[in-house]
Parts: structure tokens; sequence; C-alpha cells
């Protein structure tokens, strides 16, 4: 059996998966059970009076591009599976970007461990589509900052405009944008509401009231005095 500590990302969830398949359960200890359904893609809810009553879920076929990428096809054997509740979980597909390359397919910008040209990086799910965990991330993010890396050692073009051009940038084609405070102010509320329900924190999913949290100004914390008086 594999050194777990030795195995990567993906083989110790290949491994992990197997050992739960294999455990033996007492069907009548359990009225609940969860099914994974690998290379599949739903392309359709049905439903009938307002609720779900299924959804029809198309096979896939894996597909190794000339860069080494797998990205899912999708083929024409589809069956239905009945459902009463739908949830969307990780769901995302990138958009291209003015004067910069991109693949329809895998709906990516194409790069070479994150460079697309010099001066120009990509970085996540916009670098290699929507798969990974956090860890994969980090992973990710150090490629592309050993690429930013050794560009900078052969040279890069020289810098056009300043970092506060391109914070006005910002400012401008996004005028409700939210700076670091506000960030750090939506972080605290969010802990806050959390901390009065025994979680960690409860997320403020409203835009708008995202954007009034980040745009007020955090409220003055009380400072104590400690002294010994005579």
């Amino acid at each position: 059996e594999a050194d777990p500590e030795m195995l990567s990302g993906d083989d110790q969830r290949s491994q992990l998966l197997s050992d739960i398949a294999s455990r033996e359960i007492d069907p009548e200890s359990t009225n609940r059970r969860i099914v994974l359904r690998f290379a599949a893609s739903p392309v359709e809810v049905l439903g009938a009076d307002g609720r779900v009553t299924g959804v029809r879920v198309a096979r896939n076929d894996l597909i190794t591009g000339a860069e080494g990428v797998v990205r899912a096809e999708t083929t024409d054997e589809v069956h239905t599976l009945e459902a009463g509740l739908v949830v969307r979980s990780v769901g995302h597909r990138g958009l291209p970007v003015a004067d910069l390359p991109f693949d329809e397919a895998a709906a990516i910008v194409p790069n070479d461990r994150g460079r697309v040209e010099p001066g120009v990086y990509v970085v996540g799910w916009i670098k290699r589509g929507p798969v990974g965990f956090i860890g994969t991330n980090r992973t990710d993010s150090r490629e592309v900052t050993d690429t930013i890396l050794d560009d900078l050692d052969a040279g890069l073009p020289e810098r056009i405009g300043s970092l506060r051009a391109a914070g006005d940038l910002v400012a401008k084609r996004c005028p409700a944008a939210t700076g670091r405070e506000g960030w750090q102010h939506l972080d605290a509320v969010e802990r806050e509401q959390g901390a009065a329900v025994g979680r960690p924190r409860v997320k403020v999913c409203d835009p708008e009231r995202q954007a009034a949290i980040s745009a007020a100004p955090p409220a003055p914390q009380r400072r104590r005095l400690f002294g010994r008086f005579k």
C-alpha cells in the first residue's frame, strides 16, 4: 500500500474515494447515501408545476489536448436522473479579454506557465480552467510568480504608467470597487454575524449590501484605561 505522504493530491483523493467505496455499509442502519457520478454534465433541469422532477445528464469523454491539458467533451449519450432538489456548485467559464488570445474550447487564455506574453500573465481558472482546490491555487500562484521573476531577470519591457495610475483606472471603470480597508470592514461584519450564531462567519451575499458595508467606516473601538489610583 502506498505511503499517503508520498502520494500527489490527485492520488490522495483517488485513494480516499477508493477507501470510502470499499466500506461495508449496513442498509438498515442508514437511509441516506451519496453517489458520485464522474465524467458527466447536467444538460437540462426537468420540472413540472414549478418543481424540479429530474435532471438530464450527458456522459463526457476526457480528451487530452496538444498542451497536455485534459478537458471534458460532452457526448450524445444522455440519461435522466430523478431529482427533487438541484444545488448549483462550482461552475465557471472564462471570458475573452480584448487583444489577448483565447481558447474557446477550454475557456482559458493560452499561456506558458502563466505567461501570455512578456509582461502579461494569468493565474487561476483563466489559466488552467475550473479545476483544483485551494492547494492547487497555491501551487499555481508559485509557478506564475517564478515565471514573472524569470522574466524580470531576463529584462521585461519598460513599465508604462504607475501603480497610482492603475488604481485610478480601476476607480474609473468600477467606482464601487472595494479597497483593502473596505474589505477588512466587510470581513469583520461577516465574522460578527457568524459569532452570533456559533459559526466562523455569515457571508453577506447581496452585492448592494456588500458595497454599503465596505463604504461605511468601521466604528471606532473603545479603549480601556487601566491604572492605579491612590
